[in-house]
């Protein structure tokens, strides 16, 4: 995993799978698209009735203030013509508190709350993960700042960037999906990246 966090993957328990395109434009293009991913997942899981979703930035789907999702999203090509985007998704299902107990940090699975079909949740999630990148090909992230907003873990609470080395008040998103932090002295903007964002 991230910054040489155990990875936890219990034989067919869980949901994960990979959608690749095209992109064409420069990088700049591309801003926030991690942010739209996780919507795209929120949205799907909505419409099978899971509620209480949050989103923590830059890549995290939260439930009862536990991660529920992860979001990776992978590029390669030329930064001003087209790029080969991958954008992959894992999803925790069916995983028991036994198989999980290696994970570090807050996790939950859907099957707390009631049983899904993994193939059912996939075809939900590919379905509006496709909808919703088609979208921000052509709009970019601002048409999907409402959607941020409504979902938005930090928003409000105190947070530590990078084990301590930025601290403040998160208060929302940019169009490009930076994260907007209040430190004290005005409003900083965080670009996603090697990151690790906690609330306090």
């Amino acid at each position: 995993g991230r910054r040489g966090r155990s990875w936890v993957s219990p034989f067919a328990q869980n949901l994960y799978f990979s959608v690749g395109f095209e992109f064409r434009g420069g990088v700049d293009k591309l801003a926030g698209l991690s942010l739209v991913v996780g919507i795209a997942c929120a949205k799907a899981l909505e419409s099978l009735g899971v509620q209480g979703l949050q989103l923590k930035w830059p890549n995290d789907v939260w439930l009862d203030q536990r991660k529920l999702a992860g979001v990776l999203v992978e590029l390669r090509g030329e930064p001003t013509t087209a790029w080969q985007v991958v954008v992959g998704v894992g999803l925790n299902v069916h995983m028991s508190a036994e198989l999980g107990a290696d994970i570090e940090q807050p996790w939950i699975s859907l099957s707390e709350i009631k049983r899904f079909s993994r193939n059912d949740l996939a075809i939900a999630m590919i379905g509006r993960l496709y909808e919703c990148i088609e979208q921000f090909k052509d709009t970019g992230f601002s048409a999907f700042l409402s959607d941020w907003a409504s979902l938005d873990a930090l928003k409000g609470k105190r947070v530590t960037i990078n084990d301590g080395a930025k601290q403040g008040i998160a208060v929302g998103v940019d169009v490009t999906g930076a994260l907007l932090l209040d430190a004290g002295s005005g409003i900083e903007s965080v670009n996603a990246g090697e990151v690790s964002v906690r609330a306090q």
